[in-house]
């Protein structure tokens, strides 16, 4: 199965996905600049954008404003994490008006193994998509994996809550 998402290294956060694949993470239009660990603050996010893969799973034009902040970091052995201390998404149903702000103070651990499998495990808040799950706040610890070739190989499965955001915006 295939199934690609567009980056975003925010909303990682919440929404967020560092890497040149994507994943159940989010948009590319909210990427912040990765960064040495070494005492660099997180960055200030203040970005509207229409989530394509949302919009496709609800059925409906999903807009996303995330502010706050956050912040990636570049490990050593192919990883990076994001955190996003203090990241907010007000999610907008564009059909209706309904809208929900929602906390993405979540983060995402990303490790690309040997094998070329990219490995995502989420902990905390975060606004994800998923082909099986569908566009959800995940609260918890929840992870995905990517072949080499940008396949869903495992797909969203972990410990905690998964809440219908398409739902919350009919």
């Amino acid at each position: 199965m295939r199934y690609r998402f567009p980056l975003l290294v925010v909303l990682v956060c919440s929404v967020v996905a560092c890497s040149d694949r994507s994943s159940p993470a989010g948009p590319a239009s909210v990427t912040p600049r990765a960064s040495a660990a070494e005492g660099r603050r997180p960055d200030d996010v203040d970005q509207t954008f229409v989530w394509e893969e949302a919009s496709a799973i609800c059925g409906f034009p999903v807009e996303v404003h995330a502010s706050g902040k956050s912040k990636v970091i570049a490990l050593s052995g192919d990883r990076v994490t994001t955190l996003s201390p203090a990241l907010v998404a007000t999610v907008t149903n564009l059909a209706t008006g309904a809208t929900r702000t929602l906390s993405i103070t979540g983060a995402f651990h990303i490790t690309t193994q040997a094998n070329g499998n990219t490995v995502y495990v989420v902990t905390g808040r975060n606004l994800l998509t998923d082909p099986i799950a569908g566009f959800v706040l995940a609260v918890g610890r929840f992870s995905w994996t990517f072949d080499a070739q940008g396949s869903l190989v495992q797909p969203l499965s972990g410990i905690g809550q998964l809440t219908d955001v398409c739902a919350l915006l009919r």
